[in-house]
């Protein structure tokens, strides 16, 4: 947030009372500037209120959050009282509790303007949509906020490296020894793959030799000669530098299939895949099932039930009464 590595249009709210208190204002040590204010400020004042950040990359542990109240030389507010919901649709919001605990997590909040206060998260939130939910605080309800973590699921695979064997790397068609399938891998000094035929027909395949295996990213990089430009976009605009890209949401599969549509001179390339093998959460404890719910593994999440005799979401999970 205070980097801009998440843009303005990542950050959204319920409310805010004009363009000058709006939500990307919500940044940790965003300063009062002109008729800008130095933090988001609602329209109205109630529980009903959000800040929600959206986290392109959907691979995201976050372990931390943050927050201040508003930078102001005449306005004195800030949140005392927030929850945390998360969810990987926007649409679908879990509270955020503690492992072990029914009741949501109560995060202490700001005695003042400007002081940061941050919270360790156990257990961590695997989300994509964070919302910060106001519940108390001193005289209008105004933040900045930030999300510390790490991105998950990104080891190269080995195209680079060789831990992918030439056999596990095919091609629609190949022009020659030189220009193999097996060529194709990033950041080599010699050839490349290229194709006999140059159209839409053709594709570079990687076998992964595993069916719950989540590929996360991609590179790729054109043919390394002096003496030829060609390269397959969209991705590359030269021969060297090497283009990533986050898959979101991740494939989950065994084969991946390059498939150039558009190139420059002739269909050349290099690639690598990056992502990992299925986290099993359950197994890991890397979850937030509650205490009487089963927690069951599912390729790139998991699913929580309340065990029998308790209702609930798997999250939340109460003893059922009966007449």
């Amino acid at each position: 947030m205070e980097s801009r590595a998440i843009a303005g249009k990542q950050i959204t709210a319920s409310s805010q009372w004009d363009h000058n208190e709006a939500a990307h204002n919500g940044r940790l040590h965003f300063k009062e500037s002109g008729y800008k204010a130095g933090a988001w400020v609602v329209r109205t004042n109630d529980e009903n209120q959000w800040l929600q950040i959206e986290l392109i990359n959907s691979n995201v542990k976050i372990t931390k959050v943050a927050t201040q109240g508003r930078n102001s030389r005449t306005f004195f507010y800030w949140v005392t009282n927030y929850h945390l919901t998360y969810s990987n649709d926007g649409v679908k919001f879990h509270i955020y509790r503690e492992r072990g605990h029914i009741e949501a997590k109560n995060f202490v909040g700001n005695t003042d303007k400007d002081t940061v206060v941050s919270h360790d998260l156990f257990p961590p939130i695997r989300a994509r949509y964070i919302r910060f939910r106001p519940t108390a605080w001193y005289g209008w309800i105004t933040m900045r906020v930030e999300l510390y973590g790490c991105l998950e699921c990104q080891d190269a695979f080995g195209m680079e490296n060789g831990a992918i064997s030439d056999g596990q790397i095919t091609a629609s068609s190949e022009l020659k020894a030189a220009h193999a399938a097996n060529k194709a891998r990033l950041k080599a000094s010699e050839g490349t793959w290229l194709p006999l035929t140059n159209n839409g027909d053709q594709w570079l395949q990687i076998d992964l030799l595993g069916n719950d295996i989540l590929v996360t990213r991609i590179a790729t990089q054109g043919l390394n000669n002096p003496d030829m430009s060609k390269w397959a976009f969209d991705g590359n605009i030269d021969r060297y530098s090497i283009v990533y890209h986050d898959l979101n949401p991740s494939i989950v599969g065994r084969y991946v299939r390059f498939r150039p549509i558009n190139w420059n001179g002739e269909i050349a390339m290099k690639v690598e895949l990056f992502g990992c093998s299925d986290l099993d959460e359950c197994q890991e404890q890397k979850h937030n099932c509650h205490d009487m719910a089963h927690c069951s593994n599912t390729v790139g999440s998991f699913n929580c039930t309340c065990l029998q005799g308790f209702t609930g979401d798997g999250v939340i999970c109460a003893g059922m009464i009966f007449d």
